[in-house]
């Protein structure tokens, strides 16, 4: 894991430029970021990505079971 330390407005590239990450500002704990990217980039928050994790992992235990009920 890379740690940088930046300061509002500064900006940060990834994949040659791909993806910008800059520093908008901040709020007691919280770090607002805006990120660039083009659209084929998909940007998703982890617990957005988790819940999707865990929303595919019940669709295949339902299907399964569906399945073994069918066959």
């Amino acid at each position: 894991m890379l740690v940088l330390t930046r300061r509002m407005g500064e900006r940060i590239f990834i994949d040659g430029g791909r993806v910008v990450v800059k520093v908008l500002g901040f709020h007691g704990k919280s770090v607002r970021l805006g990120l660039d990217a083009d659209a084929e980039t998909r940007i998703l928050r982890a617990e957005l990505e988790e819940s999707q994790d865990d929303s595919q992992n019940d669709s295949e235990i339902n299907d399964n079971h569906l399945q073994s009920k069918e066959g």
